[in-house]
């Protein structure tokens, strides 16, 4: 027998109003609630089979019994679980016992459809063979973020991003969703809250994607993630003040990392306080921040973006498409990867030196 233990804390998304800023001291929010939602209901009731093997011992009621769907239907439609403000730790981890008479048929059925190589015959080999399938897909995860950070069109990266991330997610609630054929949590309880929220719209399954929607109210978080964000969040400022302390040798560089993170409208008269407003920028926009000033194509980001500013060139409203300002007919590029292509080739060396002169010859 293997019992593996592994927690996963729930933490509120902090939501600053700036009534609430204003009144720190004195206000104290209660503890949030996980409630229930009609979708997240149905595809937790759709896994029938992992509701009968690990629900039981919840609701205190046998499958067999002739009240058991409206008792696991009321169970959750009424879900109701505070959440303190310092996080909730759930025990997620699971047993795993090749001798389990529970799980035999469910082996045995496994091991008649696979060859030698695959089939099932110790602990290790049933762990193993979720922890493989997991580390496949944080594997393809992580090529994926890679792939989108690699992207210097910042819609077109978040929207990659984006992608990995749903892909990510649905596989885990696919794998999660076969547990209960080969293994049994070390806390049912725990683990059924947890695959509860890994499909509950109000709990994002990774601090990163916190803020996507103002309707969620928590994220998830295991303990290695916790440890790892710790030391991203180390490298990042330091990273960060590195190429900091490098742009403002250069009052040019600096305005072009402004005008390439979208700040155009934003930016200050004053050099000192443009190098004050970009520090600013990068503790609040860390990850932006160092994906634009380590590209190596970020004076040309600066300069479209600059062209886009002064309505030189034009990103056409709603889209990633950017045009000639004064025809559209003209594109420059489907989106910000495609502009700097359009601007490093060198058959369009006309066009480009006619934007730049009509940027030089603008009032100021």
């Amino acid at each position: 027998m293997i019992v593996e233990n592994k927690k996963v804390h729930i933490f509120w998304r902090k939501i600053e109003s700036s009534y609430a800023i204003a009144n720190r001291k004195v206000l104290v929010e209660a503890p949030r609630k996980l409630g229930s939602s009609i979708s997240s209901v149905q595809k937790m009731l759709a896994n029938s089979d992992e509701q009968k093997k690990y629900m039981p011992d919840i609701v205190s009621i046998a499958p067999s019994s002739n009240d058991w769907n409206k008792i696991i239907k009321a169970y959750w439609d009424s879900i109701s679980e505070d959440i303190p403000e310092i996080g909730k730790p759930l025990e997620v981890g699971f047993i795993y016992d090749i001798n389990s008479i529970e799980f035999a048929d469910s082996i045995k059925v496994y091991n008649n459809s696979v060859d030698a190589k695959k089939k099932l015959s110790s602990d290790k080999d049933i762990k193993d063979y979720f922890d493989n399938k997991l580390n496949s897909v944080e594997k393809e995860f992580m090529k994926q973020v890679k792939e989108a950070n690699l992207i210097s069109d910042v819609r077109k990266s978040d929207e990659k991003l984006a992608e990995a991330y749903r892909i990510k997610y649905d596989s885990i609630v696919t794998i999660e969703s076969e547990r209960h054929k080969f293994c049994k949590p070390i806390n049912i309880a725990d683990y059924m809250l947890y695959r509860y929220c890994l499909v509950y719209r109000d709990v994002a399954n990774d601090k990163d994607l916190a803020e996507k929607s103002p309707k969620i109210r928590f994220y998830l978080q295991d303990e290695s993630s916790i440890n790892r964000y710790k030391k991203l969040a180390q490298d990042n400022e330091r990273n960060s003040m590195n190429l900091f302390l490098d742009l403002i040798k250069n009052k040019n560089d600096v305005e072009d990392v402004l005008y390439a993170m979208g700040l155009g409208n934003e930016i200050p008269e004053d050099d000192t306080d443009r190098f004050s407003y970009l520090n600013n920028k990068r503790t609040t926009d860390t990850a932006k921040f160092i994906s634009i000033a380590s590209n190596k194509n970020r004076a040309l980001l600066g300069k479209i973006e600059k062209l886009i500013h002064k309505n030189i060139l034009r990103r056409l409203e709603g889209s990633s498409v950017i045009v000639d300002g004064t025809d559209p007919g003209k594109i420059i590029g489907r989106n910000m990867d495609d502009a700097v292509t359009f601007f490093k080739n060198d058959e369009n060396k006309a066009i480009i030196s006619e934007y730049e002169s009509r940027y030089k010859n603008l009032p100021n």
